[in-house]
């Protein structure tokens, strides 16, 4: 009874080499994997309406300074755009936060601006109010991103 093999343990040592053999023979897989999918048409165009702020870079607390948006309207219809002033830390406002503007269309000039006159109470670097703008036609909103300003003490 010594380290003899069976006749199963042979046949199944038989397909564990017929199976190593069949592997080392077959080509290897190519490491990349592409994959082709079929995705929905999508149209991209240019944007209706543009809108910055302006304002210094420098003003003095106390004293009263000018910050405007302009809008431009790159489109072929006329748009009403309502445009209102957020609130931000340091500074106050004098006269209307919110205000209805029409932008003509691009064909006949397009393009707007609203003022504000604000007033820093407060010295640093500080971030200007933002500006929401909304043009309910196109049920669009954005809101710009703070611009700054360094305010000397009075």
């Amino acid at each position: 009874q010594g380290g003899g093999a069976s006749a199963g343990e042979v046949e199944e040592d038989a397909e564990v080499v017929a199976l190593r053999e069949l592997s080392e023979k077959s080509p290897k897989p190519d490491p990349k994997v592409v994959a082709v999918l079929e995705l929905p048409r999508v149209v991209v165009q240019e944007g209706v309406l543009m809108a910055r702020t302006l304002g210094p870079a420098q003003v003095t607390a106390g004293i009263a300074f000018t910050y405007s948006l302009q809008v431009q309207n790159f489109g072929s219809a006329p748009q009403e755009v309502s445009v209102s002033l957020l609130d931000a830390p340091g500074f106050v406002l004098s006269g209307d936060r919110a205000q209805q503007v029409a932008l003509p269309s691009r064909e006949t000039g397009g393009a707007s601006s609203v003022s504000w006159l604000l007033v820093a109470h407060a010295a640093g670097h500080l971030a200007l109010p933002s500006v929401r703008v909304s043009v309910p036609r196109l049920g669009a909103q954005l809101t710009t991103q703070p611009s700054f300003v360094y305010v000397l003490p009075f």
